[in-house]
């Protein structure tokens, strides 16, 4: 499930971010991450870019995934997708995609492959406070 546009800009600060419409991308790319929808401000934006969307639509949802996070990188201004793998992951599964800010505690999208969904919140408190294990 997506994380809603009120949630994004209330957590998040968007202010500085590189799109006007930031928050409503953002929210667009989740949705198409999870369901293959594509939203008029991500296909706007996706073409803005030169993001190619049909083959990632057709593709396996982890793809469709890291494109989201790649273009809300770009929406936003990030500093780039990283990942933090948890103990015992083997094939990448179990951990975390996010957008780096540059700041362990600043809030952040992130993408929770154990439990398959999106969270809004700083990836130093989410590591500290996960019953997970992580590298």
């Amino acid at each position: 499930m997506a994380i809603s546009i009120k949630r994004l800009e209330s957590m998040l600060e968007l202010r500085n971010a590189n799109e006007e419409n930031c928050a409503k991308i953002m929210h667009e790319a989740m949705v198409f991450a999870n369901t293959k929808k594509i939203g008029p401000a991500l296909e706007i934006y996706a073409e803005k870019i030169g993001a190619d969307l049909l083959p990632v639509y057709r593709d396996k949802e982890g793809d469709r995934i890291r494109t989201a996070l790649e273009i809300m990188d770009k929406a936003w201004g990030s500093c780039g997708v990283e990942y933090i793998r948890a103990k015992n992951d083997v094939y990448c599964e179990r951990g975390i995609d996010y957008l780096n800010t540059g700041d362990t505690y600043s809030a952040t999208v992130m993408y929770d492959w154990a439990r398959g969904c999106w969270r809004c919140c700083s990836y130093g408190d989410f590591i500290e406070t996960s019953h997970r294990s992580f590298e």
